[in-house]
């Protein structure tokens, strides 16, 4: 049953790849019929819903896995995304903050949402994660490497140069990790901002 399965997410992932989102469909659905946990073929039919813009399925499965398993907040986040994309946005809005709310001091916890919203290109509420995340850990430079990565991700150039500074305080022996990653990430252009956030941190 197991290798039958495999051979079905294979082909369905073949499908998917070739943009045959709707024969992709079929298979994910009936691999989840038979297996109602496999995260491979729930994140494939979450997406191929999405390229179909069929947004009320995309919830409604997500809602589905979200009852199976509370632990796991990428169906929460799917299932708001998904209301999003159907034009409620108070209401997807009002989901993704509820789930920043009841996050505990679990560095698993935060990094696993954080993720969630990367996937779906939430980086603003990933961001958010992480800063919440920094108060709830009480530790300044927590995550500073991965706000960095979404800092860029957003075009804010000096938050991002602010965060590897942060990194740097935690951790001084990555000074050239640090000034590599700032040679790489910012233009001749962007060196006034540079001076500006290390004039301000020497201050």
């Amino acid at each position: 049953a197991q290798s039958s399965i495999q051979g079905r997410l294979q082909l369905g992932m073949q499908y998917y790849q070739q943009s045959d989102f709707t024969r992709a469909t079929e298979i994910f659905e009936g691999v989840l019929k038979d297996d109602p946990m496999n995260n491979t073929a729930y994140a494939y039919l979450y997406n191929s819903h999405v390229q179909l813009e069929q947004y009320d399925k995309a919830e409604k499965l997500a809602n589905q896995m979200a009852k199976r398993d509370r632990t796991q907040a990428m169906y929460e986040v799917d299932q708001a995304y998904a209301l999003r994309k159907q034009g409620k946005e108070s209401k997807a809005l009002q989901q993704y903050d509820a789930l920043i709310k009841k996050l505990a001091a679990n560095r698993g916890q935060l990094m696993m949402l954080a993720n969630a919203f990367r996937m779906r290109g939430e980086f603003d509420y990933a961001i958010k994660v992480y800063q919440r995340g920094r108060q709830l850990l009480s530790e300044a430079s927590a995550f500073a490497l991965e706000l960095a990565d979404l800092y860029m991700a957003t075009g804010q150039k000096p938050a991002m140069i602010d965060a590897y500074l942060d990194y740097l305080h935690a951790a001084p022996h990555q000074l050239n990790y640090v000034q590599n990653m700032l040679q790489a990430r910012l233009a001749d252009e962007d060196y006034g901002v540079l001076r500006a956030v290390l004039l301000e941190g020497i201050q």
